[in-house]
């Protein structure tokens, strides 16, 4: 499939393609530029519109939110794609809502991005040292 006449933001050395060519085969991008379209593809006029890459959210909190409200359906990451986001990071996911969204997105229950996360989010309850270890598992200790 080819997709033509659309204004390409490349975000590398080659700027801003008037009049670009996108080139695509199954699920990869295999050509950006301003060459006519390969023979015998189904091509796509996208009359000027702007095509760039995905953005990647580097800080989303997938478990805030109406997903809260609805913990059957993560709706979060749907949201995230709304503005071209593709790929989303939360630094302070809970195994629950990611392991669960996961579950969804490979089932084909909901489209999403790419979901990184990182651990389970840790915060401060007490006033002081004294009060935080008292609160540790037993074995650890504060640095």
């Amino acid at each position: 499939m080819a997709y033509v006449n659309a204004r390409v933001l490349t975000m590398g050395a080659a700027g801003v393609i008037e009049r670009g060519t996108i080139v695509v085969d199954g699920e990869r991008i295999v050509s950006v530029g301003t060459s006519p379209p390969p023979p015998g593809v189904t091509v796509v006029d996208l009359g000027g519109k702007t095509v760039m890459p995905g953005i990647i959210d580097v800080h989303a909190h997938l478990h805030y939110g109406v997903s809260d409200a609805q913990p059957q359906r993560s709706w979060a990451p749907l949201r995230s794609t709304s503005p071209g986001v593709t790929t989303v990071f939360d630094p302070s996911a809970h195994n629950d809502t990611v392991f669960a969204t996961s579950e969804r997105i490979d089932a084909g229950a909901n489209w999403a991005p790419c979901v990184l996360h990182g651990l389970h989010p840790l915060w401060r309850q007490g006033k002081d040292r004294g009060d935080i270890k008292t609160s540790m598992t037993p074995g650890c200790s504060p640095g």
